[in-house]
């Protein structure tokens, strides 16, 4: 299950010399999400991160994602992880309906 929540960028003073990255697409508009893996899954003998990093291509197909970022959480740490995924929601910036996503979209999307 993925949880995501769209955030807006933040200025940041760029160090003279750094390299400029193609922070400005679409407004550095990007998206935070939580995605839950049971212990048992279909990635089967990879990790989430490891089936991430070799499906990267296919992710990010059709040039509109720059970049994908898959870190696990340890659970002591999941309140502070969903405050900082949610704070463009929480802080009123983005509208609910318009900037969360959750996918399965329904129950029956859920493999059984």
């Amino acid at each position: 299950m993925l949880i995501g929540c769209a955030d807006l960028p933040i200025y940041k003073r760029r160090r003279e010399g750094s390299s400029s990255c193609n922070s400005d697409v679409d407004g550095g508009l990007h998206l935070h999400a939580l995605l839950a893996v049971p212990p048992v899954s279909r990635l089967k003998s990879e990790t989430v991160e490891e089936h991430f990093a070799r499906n990267d291509a296919l992710y990010r197909r059709g040039g509109g994602i720059a970049a994908i970022d898959v870190r696990p959480i340890c659970s002591s740490d999941i309140e502070k992880v969903t405050r900082y995924a949610f704070k463009a929601v929480r802080d009123g910036k983005i509208g609910l309906d318009a900037g969360v996503l959750i996918l399965p979209r329904t129950v029956t999307e859920l493999s059984r």
